[in-house]
């Protein structure tokens, strides 16, 4: 645990090691996938960190469902560094499981278990979420597992106004 919150706080300096941050955050937690989505125009930064994600998966998200499923749209109700379960932002869970999302994306990479989520940022249309999901078939997370997510989102949260600030310094006139 140690290790993934240096590594939080490295990813906030050098942010070349955010693609690093879900897979220690998926290996602590015991997640199959882990993503952390950050969307900032104010600095031009927007990346989705998937490491655990097939690349042609992650393509045909983007391709396709990326353009209506999207992380800050179904988590715009929830607080910055409230962890909550992920099922609990889709409108109807039956329907989603009948979808086309659930069945032709999640299921063939062995994921569609519990799912659990925090916004990271929620600025104005600046936005970052981490999401961690179990395989298909496992619908919970264990107390020890929550408490080790919900205890790595307050580090995120800090580490995210660490990234943001330094972005913002550099592209001020006059730094580098």
């Amino acid at each position: 645990y140690d290790d993934l919150v240096s590594l939080i706080y490295e990813a906030a300096v050098d942010g070349t090691r955010w693609n690093e941050v879900p897979v220690a955050i998926a290996r602590a937690v015991d997640l199959i996938q882990c993503s952390i989505e950050i969307h900032d125009p104010g600095t031009g930064f927007s990346k989705h960190y998937v490491p655990l994600f097939d690349p042609a998966y992650q393509r045909s998200f983007r391709e396709h469902y990326g353009k209506f499923l999207t992380l800050a749209k179904r988590t715009e109700r929830f607080p910055v560094g409230h962890v909550f379960d992920g099922n609990a932002t889709l409108k109807d869970q039956y329907e989603y499981v009948r979808s086309a999302p659930y069945n032709e994306w999640w299921l063939p990479q062995g994921a569609g278990g519990a799912s659990v989520m925090a916004n990271l940022v929620r600025d104005g249309s600046t936005t970052a979420v981490v999401a961690g999901y179990k395989p298909f078939g496992v619908m919970t997370l264990s107390n020890k597992e929550k408490a080790t997510f919900s205890s790595a989102v307050g580090h995120l949260v800090r580490a995210m106004t660490v990234h943001r600030r330094l972005r913002l310094a550099e592209l001020m006139p006059g730094a580098g």
